[in-house]
């Protein structure tokens, strides 16, 4: 352990205290692209994303991404600080931050952090957060072996969430086929407007 000025605290040797902006690159979301569907088609694949946490903030589908690469978006208002990771090539709009790490070892240490900042929004009537407030945040960056280290472990984590995720969208399918079945079978009948 070393003895740390800025965080004035011992942190273990190698580790660093560095600004967000310094170990990513950080972006503010843009306008609504003009190719645009509520839902997904054949034209309409990737996903946009706005900020709310109602389907993680999906908008809409467009017909090419803005970001390609892993990254964490973070919303500006509203849901102040509510962080998603996006593992796909995407869009993002107004009120959203986004955030790519420089290096990729880095990508879920990252998150996790944002995850776990304390965001005081500014603004007088309607709070937000900015992208110059939110490049200045400071984090204790681990070495790199320990960065590593910490991102094999989380991913197979994330690999065994997502597989769960998949298998609950898939039941909740199923169950919707199979009440559908059984009112049908049973006599009754739903009438949708």
């Amino acid at each position: 352990m070393v003895w740390n000025e800025e965080l004035e605290k011992e942190v273990p040797k190698g580790w660093e205290v560095k600004k967000i902006k310094e170990v990513s690159k950080i972006n503010a979301g843009g306008d609504r692209p003009k190719v645009f569907s509520e839902t997904k088609n054949k034209e309409c694949f990737m996903p946009i994303f706005s900020n709310g946490i109602t389907q993680n903030g999906l908008y809409g589908f467009t017909d090419k991404p803005k970001i390609k690469e892993n990254a964490i978006t973070v919303s500006a208002r509203g849901t102040i600080g509510f962080a998603v990771m996006r593992l796909e090539p995407f869009v993002p709009i107004v009120r959203l931050i986004t955030v790519i790490p420089n290096d990729g070892f880095l990508f879920r240490y990252l998150f996790d952090c944002i995850e776990n900042f304390q965001l005081n929004a500014s603004g007088s009537v309607q709070k937000q957060l900015t992208v110059p407030h939110f490049s200045m945040l400071e984090l204790l960056i681990p070495n790199k072996e320990t960065l590593i280290r910490y991102q094999q472990i989380t991913d197979r984590l994330l690999e065994q969430s997502q597989i769960i995720i998949k298998q609950n969208h898939k039941l909740h399918q199923l169950q919707s086929l199979l009440l559908g079945r059984m009112m049908r079978e049973e006599g009754f009948e739903i009438k949708i407007k």
